[in-house]
Formats: C-alpha cells, structure tokens, sequence
C-alpha cells in the first residue's frame, strides 16, 4: 500500500487574525462529497489521525504530518465550534490526487 504526504512537514494554520489556528478542525472527505476518509501520521499508515484534524495550539498537524492512500481528496479548515459536516468551512484544496 502506497501513501503520500499531502501538506508540507509542519505546515501552519492561522485565523483570520494571523494567530494559529488553535483548535481548529481539518476534515478529510472523498472529492466532491462529506464522505469522510482515513488520514494517517506517517508514511507507513501505522497510526491514524482522528477526522476532523484537531489542530495544535500552534496551529499544525498532531506529528506535523498529514498522509493518504491513493484517491481524490478534499480538505475543508473550519473552527473550533463549526459542526461536522462544517457549515462555514474554508476548502482548502478539492480534487487533490
């Protein structure tokens, strides 16, 4: 099985403020649709992230690192008190392979 990074190492969130984004979710769903997907913490796909993402007070990933199988995904930053689905999410990126 085949995992690739999405994000770089470390990557940084922040707020419409410019402070990290604290507690913020990532949700990781299929392209197109709210059908959630497994993420995982390292290349090895040996332990998995929650979905949301709860980002750290630093605003970045738990391990600093975001990984996937092969498919087409979508990932949508929302706040701390957004629902799941998110009703006022950012997409960050749809249809990444």
């Amino acid at each position: 099985m085949s995992f690739f990074r999405v994000f770089d190492p470390g990557q940084q969130f922040f707020d419409d403020n410019g402070s990290p984004a604290n507690g913020y979710q990532i949700f990781v769903y299929t392209a197109g649709t709210t059908t959630k997907v497994t993420t995982y913490k390292d290349n090895a796909g040996a332990a998995s992230h929650t979905n949301p993402i709860i980002l750290g007070s630093d605003g970045k990933f738990p391990g600093n690192e975001l990984w996937v199988q092969s498919g087409t995904y979508k990932f949508v930053l929302a706040s701390p008190t957004d629902t799941d689905p998110p009703s006022s999410g950012e997409t960050l990126m749809d249809n990444v392979k």
